[in-house]
Parts: C-alpha cells; sequence; structure tokens
C-alpha cells in the first residue's frame, strides 16, 4: 500500500517498494541516496520496527509530534487510518522516508 502511495503521487518508488518487508525500507532507503529520519511530512512514507516484518505507512497529516497515517494491514485484510505520535505510539518511534 504505501509503495502504491508513494508512485501514485508521481514521485519515484524503487525497485524494492513491495518487496521484502517494513524492516528493510530505511536501510534499503538509505543505500539508495533517500533521506531518512525522525522528522515526518506530509507525503512520506512512515515506518515502525515493531513485530517481524514492521510495518509501512503513507503520511497523510501532521500536527506537530503527532501523524495522521493511512495504512493497509494494521489490521489484516483492512484499510484504516489513525493519528498516533511519531514519537512514542503503541507502534514505537518512527522513522520516516522522504521520497524525491
Amino acid at each position: 500500500y504505501a509503495a502504491f502511495k508513494v508512485a501514485q503521487s508521481g514521485r519515484h518508488m524503487p525497485y524494492w517498494g513491495g518487496v521484502g518487508n517494513a524492516r528493510q525500507w530505511p536501510g534499503n532507503a538509505i543505500g539508495a541516496g533517500i533521506p531518512v529520519d525522525r522528522n515526518p511530512q506530509v507525503g512520506d512514507v512512515a515506518i515502525t520496527m515493531g513485530g517481524y516484518y514492521g510495518h509501512a505507512m503513507h503520511v497523510e497529516a501532521v500536527n506537530g509530534r503527532m501523524v495522521t497515517v493511512s495504512q493497509y494491514n494494521f489490521v489484516a485484510g483492512a484499510y484504516s487510518m489513525m493519528t498516533v505520535s511519531a514519537d512514542n505510539s503503541a507502534l514505537g518511534a518512527m522513522q520516516f522516508i522522504h521520497f524525491p
């Protein structure tokens, strides 16, 4: 889902989009020269490292350190949105990939 949202917005989604798991995305992005940090921006892909696979989400809105994300499979097989802290959510601290 997150890879689709990046591509749908007209930004470049590298070949690894949709391949592997969310835990691999920050390292893949850094390796491709794509900035990764803890500062959310609308349109970023937010990554959490919780669980075996991690989780990738699309950033829809930012209000300070609160981030509204859209996602698929947070609840198995379902689309959802939620607003969480970028720092201390139940999902854990997030990393944000700033696709060009």
